[in-house]
């Protein structure tokens, strides 16, 4: 368990909406469906994988996967249900 005291906004830049904020709902309407900051995470992250794991050594399975969309579109379903849960209390 992280302490609570070591957790920190990312980015910092962006001050923390309060739950049940109507701009919250902006993350899920852009056309795409996806949020920008999630699909540079996802994008982040798997450009990290790519210079740890090196695709000519460690083969992806399946090997036709789209890293950055798979984990964009699984970003997507955890933003949406906390977003929910927020809305709800």
């Amino acid at each position: 368990m992280i302490p609570s005291s070591s957790c920190q906004q990312w980015p910092p830049d962006i001050p923390a909406k309060p739950a049940g904020d109507h701009e919250s709902h902006e993350l899920l309407h852009h056309s795409s469906g996806r949020d920008p900051r999630v699909n540079q995470a996802a994008q982040d992250a798997c450009k990290e994988l790519d210079k740890r794991f090196p695709k000519n050594v460690y083969i992806p399975v399946p090997a036709n996967q789209d890293c950055v969309a798979n984990a964009t579109n699984e970003a997507m379903l955890v933003v949406t249900q906390l977003i929910a849960a927020a809305n709800m209390s």
